[in-house]
């Protein structure tokens, strides 16, 4: 839309590294919202582009009827069981995650580990929300790591789910902004403050459909799951859209085979 200066939209929401790239382009309005104030230094850019909508952390979901707790993987090390071999799925756009393992790990060992996950077949499909569905309805018993929110939700709707975080956990950033030729700049800047708002954060964000919040003082029961297991979270961060570009190619090169 932009390149056929058409721009239509006034608020954007997207993963961290996509909102990066719209900002670089100039696509994104500088605003400092005055919620922003309530939000840890994490969860929001320096320059008053963005601020996190909500946080997704990623974790190893299960079918509860087909896999019992006790059996089902808690760990990257448990994905290498010749057991799941040929039994699991994962989502095939996962360059962020990938890569972000790559830089808290270091090459060698990523590269290592991703190259022996390969050879477990598992099965690769496009979208996290489909995944979980897929999960849920007994397709396939696990997933090597998907959206955490999403599972705990379906699983609150009464889906046979459950999840595990594996150390370190990958959290990525839903992030909002207004768009830099917002048809509506003043309703986008209104609309922003509202959802970053302690209120909708907290009743409606959280309560509602389990989306942890970097809101300062909104408690995240999913959160706290997380963090009782004791394992690291690391952000999903990989310095740049140009570096996300290449984490995914070599991602599908070690997965696609």
């Amino acid at each position: 839309e932009a390149s056929a200066n058409t721009h239509l939209v006034d608020v954007v929401g997207t993963d961290q590294a996509m909102m990066s790239h719209l900002v670089q382009r100039n696509l994104i309005m500088r605003y400092e919202s005055p919620e922003r104030e309530s939000f840890e230094a994490a969860f929001k850019d320096k320059q008053g582009y963005w601020t996190a909508f909500y946080l997704n952390p990623k974790v190893i979901p299960y079918n509860s009827k087909i896999v019992r707790a006790e059996e089902a993987p808690k760990s990257y090390a448990d994905l290498l069981d010749p057991k799941w071999k040929g039994r699991l799925v994962m989502e095939d756009t996962e360059g962020g995650w990938f890569g972000s393992l790559l830089l808290y790990w270091g090459e060698k060992k990523t590269l290592e580990y991703m190259r022996q996950l390969a050879k477990q077949n598992f099965i690769l499909r496009n979208g996290h929300t489909l995944i979980t569905m897929l999960i849920a309805a007994g397709e396939y018993p696990a997933a090597v790591a998907t959206n955490g929110p999403r599972v705990e939700l379906t699983k609150l709707r009464g889906a046979p789910l459950d999840w595990n975080p594996p150390d370190p956990t990958v959290v990525s950033i839903t992030t909002i902004a207004a768009a830099a030729r917002a048809p509506h700049p003043n309703a986008a800047k209104l609309y922003i403050d509202h959802v970053l708002s302690r209120e909708i954060q907290e009743n409606y964000i959280e309560k509602k459909f389990v989306k942890p919040s970097g809101r300062k003082g909104v408690a995240s029961s999913f959160m706290e799951k997380v963090k009782r297991s004791g394992v690291k979270m690391i952000p999903l961060d990989v310095g740049s859209p140009e570096a996300l570009n290449e984490f995914q190619k070599t991602y599908l090169q070690i997965f696609q085979h």
